[in-house]
């Protein structure tokens, strides 16, 4: 077992930094799905937020030389040079490149599989590339469903700088006179500002429900991936832990803990607590594994309630079943004699593909967390028997089941969000990856949330105390594995990309299918048991503690 013993309060108050540190627990304006860019403010577009976010305060520090303190450290104010990449110490922000990517030649060739030649006008692909609400692009152009007119978005940025600052902290039309005073922004409640458009990304909850929209997809909103795209060419989705994909982002804000100067009082002014030993990125893990489970499951029942009516105006009705919304590798895979999936032990009728695995994996360490937790195990097992039912499941029961359980999932997610994980909770959650990962037999994106969440807990764990022995040897063990699985979202093909309006080209990074496949085609289930079996002979020996 691994045995860990916390270092000094300074170093862990700086270290073992919380994305959040609510105590009460708010999911305002990302509640449901069909609230996610619904509000009654105005999506604005980046300019609005260029002008104080971008090149961030004076560093001449004449101001503070005469009693002026221009910085209080609360926020950046360079986050949009951040976003853009123009400081190499962070690179770009692959959201900045959302929109570009629909004018590359994959961009283009999935267009012309699916008929669209101007795929960068498309709302469909521009829900999710720009974020831009779809219930406020304007009209269609002519008789083509969906089509921006191209007057509009060669001049609108808010269509062609990508998933910008609004896509993510709430439409800014409303908000923006308060926004503008420190004294009345700063501590405003978060229902206060959701009232006025913004979302609450200090909720893991509320944060994890809006990058889901897009990176796992919503269909109030049009944000959905469909089979169609897939064989168009569409690259694969990555399965989605949030702070495996935070920490690939350029660091655009500031924990808590490194707004030193003004935690006290933040916390007297708005009645949060912050303990600084708690583990705080491991229970964001496990929060939004939770939720990740709810938001797949409501997808699921929501595109098949639709499959009777449209989705918008704007959005043609779905087709029952979609494909995208099951298992792809069941389907998709090399045909071996010999292969770990003759061995997997599904239950059910054989050759009926079950819906997508990985939001599953984590949620079920997740919810052990919780007492009482049967009734939400229940309504999960619910939604499998309906799958099974009939090949691709009995779809009003599979509608019923998949809200139900989505509901008891965001239950086990608050109730969770309102504990406190301790060191000793650390340790044992290592020893439960391990055992799942040793136990049982993964697809590809289910063993790689659990080498993800290893890594966050442990990186955690290491970051406030010492380990045994073990860990330099964990950590070799795990050497081979970890490549298999990490996620590289900076990496990718270069390219140049003229965006509609801007003076100069902008370099960007494309996916690059030739390094992404190969890990999920070599993947072998049989042989990464057996790496995490050793590592669980490796935590079950006895190790020194560090005086």
């Amino acid at each position: 077992m691994l045995r860990l013993m916390c270092v000094t309060f300074a170093a862990c108050i700086v270290l073992c930094s919380p994305v959040s540190a609510q105590n009460t627990v708010t999911t305002c304006g990302v509640v449901q799905q069909s609230d996610i860019g619904r509000s009654d403010s105005t999506f604005l577009g980046l300019e609005t937020c260029y002008g104080c976010h971008y090149s961030g305060f004076p560093k001449d520090g004449a101001g503070e030389r005469v009693g002026i303190r221009e910085n209080d450290h609360w926020i950046r104010k360079d986050e949009v040079r951040i976003w853009l990449g123009k400081d190499e110490t962070w690179g770009n922000d692959k959201h900045a490149q959302a929109y570009t990517a629909l004018l590359s030649a994959t961009g283009r060739k999935i267009g012309t599989a699916m008929g669209l030649h101007d795929i960068h006008r498309d709302k469909r692909c521009l829900a999710c590339h720009t974020a831009y609400p779809i219930h406020e692009m304007k009209t269609v152009d002519g008789q083509t469903l969906g089509l921006i007119q191209k007057e509009l978005y060669e001049k609108d940025l808010r269509l062609t700088v990508g998933v910008s600052c609004e896509g993510c902290h709430g439409a800014a039309g409303d908000w923006e006179s308060q926004h503008a005073s420190k004294e009345k922004w700063r501590f405003l409640e978060p229902e206060k500002k959701c009232e006025k458009g913004f979302y609450d990304v200090r909720s893991v909850i509320s944060r994890t429900k809006l990058c889901l929209s897009c990176h796992l997809g919503n269909a109030a909103q049009g944000r959905v991936l469909t089979h169609e795209m897939y064989a168009a060419g569409h690259p694969p989705l990555p399965a989605f832990e949030i702070e495996t994909f935070e920490n690939q982002m350029p660091k655009h804000w500031r924990h808590l803990s490194e707004k030193a100067e003004l935690l006290d009082e933040f916390l007297a002014r708005t009645g949060n607590k912050f303990n600084p030993d708690a583990l705080h990125h491991t229970k964001s893990l496990l929060v939004a594994a939770l939720v990740s489970r709810s938001e797949s499951l409501r997808l699921t029942a929501d595109l098949a309630d639709l499959a009777e009516g449209a989705v918008s105006e704007q959005i043609p009705k779905p087709r029952w079943p979609d494909f995208a919304q099951f298992d792809c590798y069941a389907c998709h895979h090399d045909l071996k004699t010999e292969s770990w999936r003759q061995t997997a032990q599904h239950s059910g009728n054989p050759g009926r593909p079950v819906l997508i695995p990985w939001p599953a994996a984590l949620a079920q360490l997740a919810a052990i967390r919780i007492p009482d937790s049967d009734e939400a195990a229940r309504d999960f097992a619910a939604v499998r028997s309906a799958t099974l039912m009939s090949p691709f499941g009995d779809r009003e029961m599979l509608i019923k089941a998949a809200r139900a359980s989505a509901d008891s999932s965001d239950k086990l997610a608050l109730a969770l969000d309102s504990q406190e994980l301790t060191m000793a909770d650390g340790t044992v959650i290592l020893e439960q990856i391990t055992e799942m990962a040793a136990t049982e037999t993964l697809d590809y994106d289910s063993a790689r949330q659990l080498v993800w969440a290893f890594i966050v807990v442990q990186q955690e764990l290491k970051s406030c105390g010492e380990q045994g022995a073990s860990s330099q040897l964990v950590d070799e063990e795990l050497t081979s594995v970890k490549q298999m699985f990490v996620l590289k979202l900076k990496d990718g093909r270069p390219a140049k990309h003229q965006i509609p309006g801007a003076a100069e080209e902008s370099d960007v990074k494309e996916v690059d299918l030739k390094t992404v496949l190969p890990p999920i085609a070599n993947y072998d289930a049989i042989a990464f048991q057996k790496v995490f079996a050793e590592l669980r002979q490796l935590h079950q020996k006895p190790q020194e503690v560090a005086p």
